[in-house]
């Protein structure tokens, strides 16, 4: 330990009255700061998010007719085909398989998967309800044409009603007319490319329209909101700012006598800059450290209102390394454990 540092840090101490308050000043700031981060990520940067990613809000409808000329398209991920059922009877015993959903899945290519399994030729996936329902592995398919006894390899969790037919038998059953497929549900990678997409479309006289649960309204209200948060948030930062600023000169006047007397007694302008230096340090890794403190214990208090816990975790942990590496070396660790 230095003498520069040995001396600033029995000086902080004898005047840890007049330093507590400008942590304190310090402190506020940097929990307001976190504070409206916090805010901006749970209350609207999430939520947006969350509803862009949703399937329904990247969908858009097309034309089996035009399916050939828009499915290379980039800014496809997944096909999938609206099927209506029309002279489809399941049999199986004391089973009630009316509302049932037809499904299958597509890429953009033409590959075929639903969930990452694929399956053979007569074989399907069926809805966890429906599963219980049936309550064997077998559906048999009955028309007037043919019959298959269906092998039901796996169930999926996710709510509804429905099967998932093989592609192929998918189109044995529109061939004979046993099934009606005339639209195709086109979900895009990104939301924000739905407009652009249907706008390149439109140049090439081929139209979509968007999905009727898109959550366009929900959707724009959120970053209408989100826009004014952030001048807020701008408005409030300034303010904060000059704050910090004020605060950083008022600590410079109340050390300028101490200073000056400093170098009365022989000390040099590099060691009164050290020790000035270091007193702002001091105040800096107390202040952090407290609004850790402090905003730890409200999220454990109000996690319910302010959001993902583990991401306010995170983000204080990268602002404690943030100012333990930036602005605090390996001496003013030291001097905190030796403190302890």
């Amino acid at each position: 330990m230095t003498n520069e540092l040995k001396f600033t840090l029995a000086y902080f101490i004898r005047n840890k009255k007049k330093y507590f308050l400008f942590v304190v000043q310090i402190t506020f700031c940097l929990i307001i700061i976190n504070i409206l981060f916090l805010v901006r990520n749970n209350y609207y940067v999430e939520p947006i998010n969350i509803l862009k990613n949703d399937e329904n809000n990247k969908t858009v409808i097309a034309s089996a007719n035009d399916l050939e000329d828009i499915k290379d398209n980039k800014k496809i991920d997944i096909i999938n085909p609206i099927i209506e059922a029309n002279n489809l009877t399941f049999i199986n015993e004391n089973v009630d398989l009316s509302d049932i959903e037809i499904k299958t899945t597509y890429d953009k290519k033409g590959n075929y998967n639903f969930n990452g399994i694929k399956f053979k030729y007569d074989e399907i996936l069926v809805s966890k309800s429906l599963f219980k329902q049936i309550g064997s592995n077998y559906l048999n398919l009955k028309t007037d044409k043919f019959s298959y006894n269906l092998h039901i390899i796996d169930y999926i969790d996710d709510g509804g009603r429905y099967i998932i037919f093989n592609p192929t038998f998918l189109q044995l059953l529109i061939s004979n007319n046993l099934v009606s497929n005339y639209e195709y549900k086109i979900i895009l990678k990104n939301y924000d490319d739905i407009e652009e997409f249907i706008n390149n479309l439109k140049q090439k006289k081929i139209f979509v329209r968007k999905s009727e649960n898109i959550q366009e309204k929900e959707i724009k209200n959120l970053e209408q909101i989100l826009k004014i948060f952030d001048y807020f948030m701008i408005i409030i930062f300034s303010i904060l700012i000059v704050c910090i600023l004020l605060i950083v000169k008022n600590i410079f006047l109340s050390d300028l006598e101490i200073l000056i007397l400093f170098n009365y007694l022989g000390f040099s302008k590099k060691n009164i800059f050290k020790i000035s230096f270091l007193i702002y340090k001091f105040i800096i890794f107390i202040s952090v450290n407290l609004t850790v403190i402090v905003l730890i214990l409200i999220t454990f208090i109000f996690n319910l209102l302010l959001g993902n816990i583990l991401y306010f975790f995170l983000i204080q942990i990268i602002i404690i390394i943030f100012y333990l590496v930036i602005f605090l070396n390996h001496k003013i660790i030291t001097l905190m454990a030796i403190k302890k």
